[in-house]
């Protein structure tokens, strides 16, 4: 199975590159890899260890960032004249790094996440730079929630489907526009093919009263513009302004798939890293 990794240089035939040096591509899950410089992610001679620290950090550069960066500032169009932009599953690996770049980058007035804990609000608020960090177990969540958005959405990030898309729906501003990225609350309720949206007839009439426009999304689609989103990931990563939220997670190969469960379960802060060890 393909993935973005990080990967120990264990052996190399080409110049530039030791045994130790870490280096971001895309490849497999795999007790080991051969590797050619098309399939690095950074440019061939440019290895993390040589670039930052914590090789981890670049994972940033990955999905995850890259879904982050498309979503919010293609799909999405969020620009700095946009004064409230929601995310749901904010302190997920993509939602952390969406709300970065709406307050960091972007500079939005108010940013609200919303997550599965108090602790997860209060990452939120502390390290992704939301003014407003909202628990959706609360008994208070849908007044809270009222009150983050008084002033009505200019862009909703969804990752969730369900109640909290409907309850965004009904403070969509005019023109407003929701990022379909995923449906995460829904995924267990499939049952036959079919899963209740759970939208209300007053919510969905708010797409056609106030135009909003609601776009779903693959990453690959963008495949051709990824050297421009690294261009400027990159440079946002090494100033601070993103930074990777993540749990290194240390399993065997064949124990993998156990990783992939918890982020269904919300096991999970930020970015799940599995580091393959070794028996």
């Amino acid at each position: 199975m393909e993935t973005y990794g990080i990967y120990e240089v264990i052996e190399s035939r080409r110049t530039g590159y030791e045994n130790g040096d870490f280096v971001l591509a895309r490849a497999f899950w795999a007790d080991y890899c051969i590797l050619t410089p098309i399939d690095l992610t950074i440019d061939p001679g440019a290895t993390l260890t040589k670039i930052m620290g914590d090789p981890t950090d670049f994972l940033t550069l990955g999905i995850t960032g890259i879904t982050a960066y498309f979503g919010l500032l293609t799909v999405g169009a969020a620009t700095s004249k946009d004064s409230t932009v929601v995310v749901s599953v904010a302190a997920g690996a993509t939602g952390s790094v969406v709300c970065q770049i709406a307050k960091n980058v972007l500079g939005i007035k108010n940013v609200v996440g919303i997550a599965g804990s108090d602790a997860k609000c209060e990452l939120l608020k502390k390290s992704c730079g939301c003014d407003y960090a909202l628990n959706y177990r609360s008994p208070t969540f849908k007044r809270d929630f009222e009150e983050a958005t008084k002033d009505d959405i200019d862009v909703y990030f969804d990752n969730v489907g369900g109640e909290i898309l409907d309850m965004a729906l009904l403070r969509m501003k005019e023109y407003g526009r929701i990022v379909s990225c995923g449906a995460i609350s829904m995924y267990d309720d499939m049952k036959g093919g079919k899963a209740s949206a759970g939208i209300s007839r007053e919510a969905w009439s708010q797409v056609y009263c106030h135009k909003v426009r609601i776009e779903g999304f693959i990453v690959i689609q963008f495949a051709d513009q990824l050297p421009k989103a690294l261009a400027d990931l990159v440079p946002w990563l090494m100033e601070g302004k993103i930074h990777l939220i993540k749990e290194i997670w240390d399993a065997r190969i064949e124990d993998v798939p156990q990783g992939m469960l918890k982020l269904f379960k919300g096991e999970n802060t930020g970015k799940l890293i599995t580091k393959v060890i070794h028996s």
